[in-house]
């Protein structure tokens, strides 16, 4: 299955339906943070002699750990351009939620902000597995898919279909096994008894059971007093979220599966990108290189510190070799690969990119 190359009639519905819903606050801030304004006009086209004002829609505050990355691209842009482009930074979904960036890009209301294989695969299916587990061997394997030749491709594929161009991907976590008991978990059938705190929705629900669990959904809210209570046996989290979320109080165990490794991506409009000179879309990329390179080292930092604080806890923590449950998982998806219409071509290319 190739990547299509024309819209559906599927597609242009639901991304006209997503246009018709608006996005709230206009305050931003530029740079590192002092306080902006929505000048200008979109899509590059300013009156002679004003800046580019580069609108940068974002659903984190300014003290989440990948902040600072996203603050360094918008200073690099503004000095590398001798302030000729000047970006400015909406936390916290002020501008607009994340669910709604992309529409806002295609509108032209928008030219820059954070994205995902999540959103992107709502509106092309095909690319579904995306968000698939075990697509990924490790973050090496994913940041030279997504920065390199193929994922520039595929970036450059999702711009001209559906109006929002991919620029660049960071690391924003990977996903392990947290029991209640303490237990390695080194192939589907360490599992078998468990039952597994899942967000309910049918990917991750999906994803549980191929490792061989039994999923359950529970809420984000309810997932401590579900584990403390023996409601569910354990959950599937970053390492960071077991940290943030006193997860190691109601739990014995954690595994590193890595059966998600989650890349987050900066954005940009399609149409905005194609207004401008090949010089100001190099000084772009630049900036979102460092971001990118940032945000990366930061979560790595971030949940070494991480596990150092589990093991005082007294959390036993396993790093087992886990090519039995990524082959179980793999096998697994070869049926939804089909049924779901997923380009298997892509996916397969980049499974094969492992190192």
């Amino acid at each position: 299955m190739k990547m299509r190359k024309i819209l559906s009639l599927a597609l242009v519905t639901a991304l006209s339906l997503s246009l018709l819903a608006g996005c709230g606050g206009k305050n931003g801030t530029t740079g590192g943070g002092s306080s902006g304004s929505t000048g200008g006009t979109s899509q590059g086209t300013q009156p002679s002699g004003d800046p580019i004002v580069i609108k940068f829609a974002w659903g984190n505050s300014r003290t989440d750990t990948p902040t600072p990355g996203i603050q360094a691209m918008a200073e690099h842009i503004e000095s590398a351009s001798n302030g000729t482009m000047k970006m400015e930074i909406y936390y916290d979904n002020t501008f607009c939620e994340s669910t709604q960036i992309l529409p806002e890009m295609v509108k032209g209301n928008l030219e820059m902000g954070g994205s995902g294989a999540t959103y992107v695969a709502e509106y092309m299916p095909e690319l579904g597995f995306l968000n698939m587990g075990y697509l990924y061997e490790s973050i090496d394997h994913a940041n030279a898919v997504l920065n390199g030749e193929i994922g520039q491709e595929m970036f450059a594929h999702i711009g001209e279909t559906i109006g929002q161009r991919p620029l660049g991907a960071y690391y924003f976590g990977a996903r392990e096994v947290c029991l209640t008991i303490d237990r390695e978990v080194k192939s589907p059938a360490d599992l078998s008894d468990i039952k597994m705190r899942t967000n309910g929705t049918e990917s991750m629900n999906f994803l549980a059971s191929a490792m061989g669990a039994n999923p359950t959904g529970i809420s984000y809210s309810e997932m401590y007093t579900a584990l403390d209570t023996g409601v569910v046996d354990g959950q599937e989290n970053p390492i960071s979220t077991v940290v943030s979320q006193k997860l190691y109080e109601v739990s014995k165990s954690l595994t590193y599966t890595d059966h998600m490794i989650d890349f987050s991506w900066i954005a940009i409009g399609e149409k905005f990108w194609q207004s401008l000179t090949e010089e100001q879309q190099n000084i772009i990329m630049e900036g979102v290189k460092i971001a990118c390179d940032m945000n990366t080292q930061a979560t790595i930092d971030v949940e070494s510190e991480a596990e150092d604080l589990l093991v005082s806890e007294g959390l036993s923590v396993y790093h087992p070799d886990i090519t039995p449950i990524r082959e179980a998982v793999l096998t697994a998806y070869e049926q939804k690969a089909q049924d779901d219409g997923w380009d298997t071509d892509l996916m397969q290319r980049i499974l094969d990119a492992a190192p």
